[in-house]
């Protein structure tokens, strides 16, 4: 039986450094000029969600991690999303 496959990184803080350094390189990218012409033509969204995705796909970072959970679980979440929130009516 073949083994599990695993990633680079496994620990969960080196996944969230990371993500982190990628989030920070592509932010970076942006204030540079060849990369602003980049994102007018794809969103740099679309790449905080690619590049992300393409290291969990080619082994770099695991698919399932316990910094997963811990997101998904977090109280963190937008406003929107919360049932206390009520829009403002303007008058």
């Amino acid at each position: 039986m073949p083994a599990e496959p695993t990633a680079l990184v496994e620990s969960p803080l080196a996944v969230l450094t990371v993500l982190l350094a990628v989030l920070a390189a592509l932010f970076t990218l942006d204030r540079h000029p060849l990369g602003a012409r980049l994102f007018k033509r794809v969103p740099l969204l679309v790449f905080c969600y690619f590049v992300p995705t393409l290291l969990s796909n080619t082994g770099v970072i695991p698919v399932e991690s316990e910094l997963y959970t811990f997101v998904r679980a977090c109280s963190c979440r937008p406003a929107c999303c919360c049932s206390s929130w009520r829009p403002t009516s303007r008058r």
